[in-house]
């Protein structure tokens, strides 16, 4: 499924809007408030210094003004280390607006140094890939957002954006070690984020996975995007053909549900979803104990397709079969299954118990 980068989604959307002939004054509405992270505030609280509201419909600008302002004031909250406040698009064609907090004694995540290189990439890569984002808006908003990712690398069933995805195919395989350099070297955040969307598409995805990983710890959260997300479709290859020899290692992704950036959380849910669909290694299952408070709150989220990775991850923390998820899932069961793993943490029992 294809999501917008949220960094870039203001500019994705507008641009996709006028790409399919709808101007500004239609901006979709705001149709739910979701939140992660909060659980010493109230969501009362939350909500007023979020101000933004179901229902309400806001410019671009209005739009991005709002959340600037929102952030600030859920940073200013007692007790929040961090906030994050996110637009997402779309449910039921409205808007989604995702209110994060790490509050404090939540461990974060780890980022590396931002790389202060010159290094550039072709202008034939950087070229392809400038209407990358608004196609994907366009894609969204006509609901074609579906992809084939069963050769390791995402596939768009919208005509435009697997174009430019075959191209991909090309620079990958003709200038990885540019792409290398540029993404972990590159001064450029811009450059960083295209060089591991494309990276992906190397023929032998051995050759990238360690590049990727890096690039997921990278300090800017329009690579991680792209980098997380990469590596999530690795790992459906990964499963599909164990005699490939690829290993896509979780513990980045259990780092990153510790952020507050929308998508982390979405990216590294997604991942560890694949990741585990097939094996429970006991040792990862420990790991996520202390983000199971997190996942509950994502798997509570009234996007399906949002919700369901961690909702899948919770099940299997709780030690539940893969057919007793999937008929909770199925009949609107969900809190039962997200007690049953909050239920089955030991560090997570300690902590509210605090």
């Amino acid at each position: 499924m294809l999501l917008l980068p949220v960094r870039s989604f203001i500019l994705a959307v507008m641009g996709a809007l006028t790409l399919v002939g709808v101007s500004a004054a239609q901006m979709p509405r705001v149709g739910v408030v979701e939140h992660y992270g909060v659980h010493k505030l109230s969501l009362d609280q939350v909500n007023r210094a979020v101000g933004i509201a179901a229902g309400d419909s806001l410019s671009d600008d209005a739009l991005a003004a709002a959340m600037k302002s929102a952030q600030a004031r859920l940073s200013s909250l007692p007790g929040v280390e961090a906030a994050a406040v996110e637009a997402v698009c779309c449910l039921d064609h409205q808007l989604m607006i995702f209110a994060g907090l790490r509050e404090a004694g939540v461990p974060g995540p780890r980022f590396l140094p931002a790389p202060q290189g010159t290094a550039r990439l072709p202008e034939e890569i950087a070229r392809t890939s400038a209407p990358f984002d608004s196609l994907v808006g366009v894609a969204v908003i006509n609901g074609d957002a579906a992809e084939d990712d069963a050769q390791g690398h995402a596939l768009s069933h919208a005509p435009a954006l697997r174009a430019i995805q075959n191209r991909y195919l090309e620079f990958a395989r003709a200038s990885l070690d540019s792409l290398r350099i540029v993404l972990r070297t590159a001064a450029d955040p811009r450059q960083r984020a295209i060089a591991a969307q494309v990276i992906a598409y190397a023929p032998d995805k051995r050759d990238v996975v360690g590049d990727l990983v890096a690039a997921a710890h990278d300090p800017d959260d329009g690579v991680r995007n792209n980098a997380v997300r990469a590596l999530a479709v690795i790992a459906v290859l990964a499963e599909r053909e164990p005699a490939r020899g690829i290993v896509v290692p979780a513990t980045p992704f259990v780092d990153l549900l510790g952020s507050v950036v929308w998508s982390d959380l979405n990216k590294s849910a997604m991942a560890l979803d694949r990741i585990t669909s097939s094996v429970r290694d006991p040792a990862l299952m420990v790991a996520l104990e202390p983000r199971v408070l997190v996942l509950a709150d994502m798997a509570r989220w009234r996007s399906p397709g949002h919700a369901r990775p961690a909702f899948n991850i919770l099940g299997r923390v709780a030690g539940l079969q893969e057919q007793a998820i999937a008929d909770a899932w199925d009949q609107g069961d969900r809190e039962k299954v997200i007690a049953a793993a909050l239920s089955s943490s030991r560090r997570v029992r300690q902590t509210m118990e605090r």
